[in-house]
């Protein structure tokens, strides 16, 4: 969606103008959008429905119906819209300019993958980092997904809400200290649910390759993507310091551990522009997730140590 088309080559060594590549890989674009007031529109009223049609002709009041009648996104299972149909083994993926092929240790894990949206660059990363990677659909029980003889579990990014994947919620509490877990997205959010965590839904969601996180454990902060809309629950000590000061440099690692049925869990990441939690760790069960995408592609490769992590922990298991 942008302001102006203009339908030139974006870069000196494309071989045709952004337009005409666009139309052949079927993407929609929409031009003459007075973009700064939609986003002013957006900051006021919170996320919205939108529909977007292409053509030479409109049913103005249909779009508007459509767009009305497609309901809220809270309390929808939108993963067995995404999710494959039967397990597959992940092919290998072309090389690419990313960080992950440092990623040192033992080669040759096999991850097990739970396909609830899964990204192609999620897939790439795992390889790289030498693991054989067997995809299975969202509705894998845990019975079945140990039955491969995994090495770890991948709990995949995916669309909408966790609350209703109580099928997911199930698999992984069957996984959790049995076979070590990295989840991303969904997976993060999926994983918190799990360990008796709550999940919301954000009035802004995070979209984009430019938020910044901070990273309690390293100390350090990150450039990051994300691509959601829910979000884990984010602990008192930090919505009190957001209350007190309107910035996190108050709280401390320490103060970022919770309690829950599967033992102490930390937050490990927060989201510096409104506080919310970004990532968990278990302290005693090798599982771990980060609600940003560390595997973006294009975006910032920030995160990509945590495919080291991964493959720390399931040499510290094996």
């Amino acid at each position: 969606m942008v302001r102006e088309v203009k339908n030139t080559n974006y870069n000196r060594t494309s071989p045709e103008p952004w337009v005409d590549w666009l139309s052949a890989h079927g993407v929609v674009g929409v031009g003459g959008v007075d973009t700064r007031a939609l986003t002013r529109h957006l900051r006021e009223q919170g996320t919205m429905t939108a529909c977007v049609a292409a053509g030479s002709s409109f049913d103005v009041n249909g779009l508007l119906a459509a767009a009305r009648g497609f309901g809220p996104l809270a309390g929808r299972d939108l993963v067995q819209n995404v999710t494959c149909a039967h397990p597959y083994e992940a092919e290998v993926a072309e090389r690419g300019e990313t960080a992950e092929s440092q990623v040192t240790g033992k080669r040759g894990f096999h991850v097990v993958a739970f396909d609830y949206g899964i990204r192609r660059s999620a897939l790439r990363c795992l390889q790289e980092a030498g693991c054989r990677v067997t995809v299975v659909p969202a509705s894998f029980s845990a019975e079945q997904a140990l039955a491969l003889s995994p090495d770890g579990v991948f709990l995949s990014n995916g669309p909408g809400d966790p609350a209703p994947l109580t099928y997911a919620v199930e698999a992984i509490r069957g996984l959790l200290g049995r076979v070590p877990i990295f989840a991303t997205c969904l997976g993060h959010e999926l994983l918190a649910t799990a360990v008796g965590l709550r999940t919301h839904k954000l009035r802004f969601g995070h979209h984009g390759v430019n938020h910044p996180v901070k990273n309690y454990v390293l100390d350090l902060i990150e450039i990051t993507s994300q691509n959601h809309g829910f979000a884990v629950e984010t602990p008192r000590v930090v919505t009190e310091a957001l209350e007190r000061d309107s910035n996190l440099s108050a709280i401390r690692a320490q103060d970022l551990w919770l309690d829950t049925d599967y033992g102490p869990v930390q937050v490990t990441h927060l989201n510096l522009n409104d506080g919310t939690v970004e990532g968990l760790r278990l302290q005693d069960i090798p599982a771990f997730g980060v609600q940003y995408l560390p595997e973006a592609s294009p975006g910032p490769h920030d995160g990509r140590y945590h495919f080291q992590h991964f493959v720390d922990s399931m040499e510290r298991a094996a």
